[in-house]
């Protein structure tokens, strides 16, 4: 099972980048939860269509370890340019790659994400 929630901190953050352009980050945490029983792996992923509009991932990890029957809370960040947002909100569909075994295989689930910030 996975939920995805935004963070109660402030709803986003707006920095500039090294050639001065709008970079808006917004926090979530991603809650996971193991029914298997088998442990698993989880590497979160922009989609290909948000990878062109610049989107990035940034996590503590690349991937997470979660044990069979266990539940992991996940803080990750979503950065983008400020374009990618209008009238002060936008989305874009995130992966979520799962991998058991090599019986198992792998495994990718894709969430849509809304996304805020300035709405000018």
């Amino acid at each position: 099972d996975i939920d995805i929630i935004r963070s109660k901190e402030i709803p986003y953050q707006v920095s500039t980048n090294s050639i001065n352009n709008s970079i808006v980050t917004n926090h979530f945490k991603i809650d996971v939860r193991n029914r298997s029983f088998e442990n698993a792996t989880i590497e979160l992923k922009p989609a290909a269509n948000s990878i062109t509009k610049n989107v990035e991932i940034v996590s503590q990890l690349k991937t997470y370890e979660i044990s069979a029957g266990a539940d992991k809370r996940i803080d990750f960040f979503v950065t983008f340019p400020k374009e990618n947002i209008q009238f002060g909100h936008g989305k874009i569909d995130l992966e979520i790659h799962t991998h058991f075994s090599a019986e198992t295989g792998d495994q990718i689930y894709t969430n849509e994400v809304r996304l805020v910030g300035p709405s000018i």
